[in-house]
């Protein structure tokens, strides 16, 4: 069962760089935030007839491929007089409460309608916490054979993917959502925005300005010295927070603070590498409709 974060690439080009189709109508458009996404939790495997692949950007019938194109052509059923249709079901169960199942009916009738329908439920509990996914997907599609061998086909698509936040999110009680007028979450290490010194202030200056989300992986090694940085470029009471092995409910545990206190709290706590550090007004539980409907204008 395929996560909503998985991509796929070619030749190390993602999926910004390829064009993805189903049946030759491309899928991959603009998404959030101006990203190419597909979400391939949504595709049953039952639906699709073959798969095909062409490498590289020199692709006449498929425009703006870079790395290559992915074409996923679907079953439609079939011409035939044979009423007795093809069935379908499978199913599976795994670790973690993982199962899924999906069924689909194949078949013709009188060599003048095509029919396919396919059904399919994923569903695990994940290995952390919170790490829940369900998908539902429903398809259909029916071909109707007409004289001079042409073929009018009509098809439906119906997905439903329920999955919940990441461990450390949902150890917060929080979500990242742009809140509080923010627009911007930056995810890094101390040492990508301050260099290896610990003293470059101009890009955290520059981010500051906009009030940024920020969360750090790594930044436990010299707390002292990454707080003494954002002291100098962020308010005295702006939140953070240390969730410390998230994910693992006997270890897992939650050190709060602001940026005038959290480097002083961080040297007195033992643990270096397990914790990831989130800075920002979204820890204050601030509403962001007020951010949504800046970004609608």
């Amino acid at each position: 069962m395929a996560s909503p974060g998985d991509e796929v690439s070619i030749r190390g080009l993602n999926e910004g760089r390829m064009v993805i189709e189903i049946d030759g109508r491309r899928i991959n458009q603009t998404g959030h935030y101006g990203r190419y996404i597909v979400d391939w939790s949504t595709l049953n495997l039952d639906d699709i007839e073959s798969i095909e692949i062409i490498r590289g950007g020199h692709s006449v019938l498929h425009p703006f491929a870079i790395g290559g194109v992915i074409n996923m052509i679907t079953k439609k059923g079939k011409k035939t007089d044979d009423p007795k249709p093809d069935v379908s079901l499978k199913g599976g169960y795994g670790r973690y409460d993982t199962y899924n199942v999906s069924g689909s009916v194949d078949g013709g009738v009188g060599n003048v309608v095509g029919y396919h329908f396919s059904a399919s439920r994923g569903d695990t509990d994940g290995y952390l916490r919170n790490d829940f996914q369900r998908t539902d997907n429903l398809n259909g599609h029916l071909s109707f054979f007409l004289p001079r061998n042409a073929t009018f086909t009509v098809g439906a698509k119906y997905s439903d993917v329920h999955y919940g936040f990441a461990a450390a999110m949902a150890a917060l009680g929080k979500s990242t959502i742009p809140a509080h007028d923010i627009r911007f979450v930056i995810q890094s290490a101390p040492f990508s925005l301050m260099g290896w010194s610990m003293k470059d202030r101009q890009l955290l200056k520059d981010l500051a300005k906009y009030e940024s989300t920020m969360v750090f992986y790594m930044a436990l090694w010299k707390p002292q010295k990454v707080f003494a940085v954002l002291q100098e470029v962020l308010p005295p009471d702006m939140p953070c927070a240390v969730v410390y092995w998230a994910g693992y409910p006997d270890r897992e545990r939650i050190l709060r603070g602001t940026v005038a206190d959290m480097g002083e709290k961080l040297a007195k706590d033992k643990e270096r590498f397990m914790g990831l550090l989130f800075i920002g007004r979204f820890l204050e539980g601030k509403p962001y409709e007020s951010a949504m409907k800046l970004m609608q204008k």
